[in-house]
């Protein structure tokens, strides 16, 4: 099985410690003004906040896998229990596209970064589309693409050519 590697990669997890550090130091500055917002609020945002981090490292990452008979759409949590997998037939599919597009750019110290996004496009041999959008551009993405097409190709070549 070939399968991307979204949960491992650096720029899944950048905004979210991020994130989860924003949470932390609101949570340590209400629990330094204590005696301003009382006990009460105290135990609140500090619950808040642990709930919120917990979202932040439960939300799940997309992925895409191929073996020989299916192409598999994970969107694979840190949290087994919120992790989804759809598996689609590969002799179910017509062809699988893929497209790249500009998601915007931001600037960090200096530093102009550019931000890529795609798009698997599954066009299944009864006319239907299905749309997955993955968070970012990987290289390993279009591989297991490239290779999806050549399978389904190959098993048409297969199949057509074996007698009725």
């Amino acid at each position: 099985m070939i399968r991307s590697n979204g949960v491992n990669r650096l720029e899944i997890w950048r905004p979210r410690l991020f994130l989860s550090l924003v949470i932390f130091v609101a949570a340590a500055y209400i629990a330094d003004h204590e005696h301003v917002y009382g006990e009460n609020v105290y135990f609140s945002i500090l619950g808040a906040g642990a709930l919120l981090i917990l979202v932040v490292f439960a939300w799940p990452a997309d992925e895409i896998a191929l073996d020989d008979n299916k192409f598999y759409y994970v969107s694979r949590s840190m949290l087994p229990w919120f992790t989804q997998t759809t598996a689609y037939k590969i002799s179910a599919l017509e062809h699988v596209h893929y497209r790249k597009y500009f998601a915007g750019s931001t600037t960090a110290w200096g530093v102009r970064r550019k931000k890529y996004r795609c798009t698997v496009e599954l066009h299944f041999k009864s006319g239907k589309t299905r749309l997955l959008h993955l968070g970012s551009h990987q290289r390993e993405i279009y591989v297991i693409i490239k290779q999806t097409n050549q399978l389904i190709d190959r098993k048409t070549i297969i199949h057509s050519t074996r007698p009725s």
